[in-house]
């Protein structure tokens, strides 16, 4: 695997490559930050403290889905069990809400939170062509809940292979 993050400033957007899986670009100028080779999610953050990750990964990568037989909203719903319960099994209080479907996009959109908001991330889930894209703001800055979901579409149009 071979990563690579640029920023073009003639567009403003910060390109985030992941060969062979593709790439995603990002509007405004992000800093590279960690990368989880856990989850495979590289993390940027902006001046503003916005937190943002990019994963892109074959969807066979997952336990839940070792041959590959579960692709588009299969794979989706199965990812979001699996990584949601997870999750909330070892963060007390943590709770899941799912804000958007796009069954002919293979787009599942939702959030992680707590009520005492010390959590509050949004993530866009989709498959393309066997390619599971996790795209996050884990940390919203600024930003309200449509401001995070737009940029995260906007991150997903941007996938080339």
């Amino acid at each position: 695997v071979i990563t690579s993050v640029n920023y073009n400033e003639e567009v403003d957007r910060t390109e985030y490559l992941k060969f062979p899986y593709g790439s995603i670009s990002m509007k405004g100028k992000w800093e590279k930050g960690i990368f989880d080779g856990n989850s495979s999610q590289q993390y940027f953050s902006d001046a503003d403290g916005v937190l943002v990750s990019a994963a892109l990964n074959s969807i066979k990568r997952y336990e839940f889905n070792p041959d590959g037989t579960k692709t588009g909203m299969d794979f989706l719903q199965g990812y979001y069990i699996w990584d949601t319960d997870y999750l909330i099994e070892n963060s007390e209080g943590l709770q899941r809400e799912v804000l958007e479907t796009d069954s002919a996009n293979n787009i599942l959109i939702y959030r992680l939170f707590k009520d005492n908001g010390s959590v509050n991330m949004i993530m866009l889930t989709a498959e393309r062509n066997g390619i599971f894209m996790l795209l996050t703001v884990g940390s919203l800055g600024d930003w309200n809940e449509a401001q995070a979901i737009d940029f995260l579409k906007d991150m997903w149009m941007s996938y080339k292979l």
